[in-house]
C-alpha cells in the first residue's frame, strides 16, 4: 500500500518529494525493487509515469516525468538533510528515532 500510495502522490501532485525511512539497506531497497519494479510497473499506465529508477550504496530513487521523485533510504545517517514534502516511516519503531529529527514549529507532525 505504501508503494502505490507514493506513486499516486507523485503523478497527481507534480515536482512531489517523497522520503521513505526504512531500518536498513536491504528494506529500504526492497521497497522499490519489489513493490514498484516488479508488481507495479507490470501496469502500463504506472510505467508509463516513471521515468528512471537508480540505485546507488545508500539510496534508491525513483524520477516520474512530471519532476516528482521517491527517495528511499536506511534510518542512519544518510536520512539527515533530505528535504521531502511526504515523509513516510516503513517501521512505526523508527518514529521515536526520527520524530525530534523532523519537529519544527512550520510543520505538524501526523501519527
Amino acid at each position: 500500500m505504501t508503494a502505490i500510495y507514493c506513486i499516486t502522490r507523485s503523478v497527481l501532485f507534480p515536482r512531489n518529494k517523497t522520503a521513505i525511512i526504512s531500518a536498513t539497506k536491504n528494506q529500504a531497497r526492497m521497497i522499490v525493487t519489489e513493490k514498484i519494479q516488479k508488481e507495479l510497473m507490470l501496469y502500463p499506465n504506472v510505467a508509463r509515469e516513471i521515468k528512471d529508477i537508480k540505485s546507488s550504496a545508500g539510496n534508491t530513487d525513483v524520477f516520474f516525468h512530471n519532476g516528482s521523485t521517491i527517495t528511499v533510504v536506511p534510518n542512519n545517517d544518510n536520512a539527515r538533510g533530505i528535504r521531502a514534502n511526504l515523509l513516510i516511516a516503513d517501521e512505526a519503531i523508527l518514529l521515536k528515532v526520527m520524530l525530534p529529527r523532523i519537529s519544527s514549529d512550520r510543520y505538524r507532525t501526523c501519527l
